[in-house]
């Protein structure tokens, strides 16, 4: 039984590998988690093919709702260069992950 002071959480990790951009988002916490943007920093776009829980999704639009458990994946080929890092934004908060 998840205590009355849990909260919701995002873990965000991106990695950059032979020119594929790809970023895995998992939900976690007590409830479901409103992803309302991504952006690439210090600046650039891509346009992303997102998988949620492995399956190929229609388009990626903000917001997006991840259950518990949810994973959602995006890939963007030949991302721009100068990208460092990923900021993921939510209803909950704003989370930011290094580009390994």
């Amino acid at each position: 039984m998840p205590s009355l002071g849990a909260s919701n959480t995002l873990t965000v990790t991106a990695e950059e590998l032979g020119g594929v951009l790809v970023i895995n988002m998992k939900a976690m916490g007590v409830s479901a988690t409103k992803i309302t943007g991504v952006q690439l920093l210090p600046s650039g776009s891509c346009t992303w093919t997102a998988y949620l829980d492995g399956q190929q999704q229609n388009s990626f639009t903000p917001p997006i709702t991840l259950n518990l458990g949810d994973t959602l994946s995006l890939v963007c080929t030949n991302p721009p260069s100068g990208v460092t890092e990923v900021e993921v934004v939510t209803t909950s908060g704003t989370y930011v992950a290094p580009i390994s």
